[in-house]
């Protein structure tokens, strides 16, 4: 009886694999790879074009601008969404 009762609230768990709780902000993970991806493909581009290397900077430095501004706007979105949704639950809720 005892080791049935011990068995039932072993931490392993039974299924196999890793599971991450689901978070607002995955769209914006995976975007943020996909702009790290095409960001090395773009600087592979521009090596292969055999441009200035000033005209490179600029052209990554732009790149990565523009990448860190879109980041930043879905962040705030997403945030301000789940924000919104939790006060909504908590007005609710009392």
């Amino acid at each position: 009886m005892l080791s049935q009762k011990i068995s039932s609230e072993s931490i392993a768990r039974k299924t196999k694999g890793f599971s991450v709780i689901a978070s607002p902000l995955n769209p914006v993970k995976l975007e943020l790879i996909v702009a790290f991806i095409v960001g090395g493909l773009f600087w592979l581009l521009l090596i292969g074009l055999d441009i200035n290397d000033f005209l490179q900077v600029v052209l990554l430095w732009f790149y990565g601008i523009a990448s860190m501004v879109w980041i930043i706007f879905r962040t705030k979105q997403i945030s301000g969404k789940a924000f919104k949704t939790q006060n909504n639950y908590d007005d609710e809720s009392s």
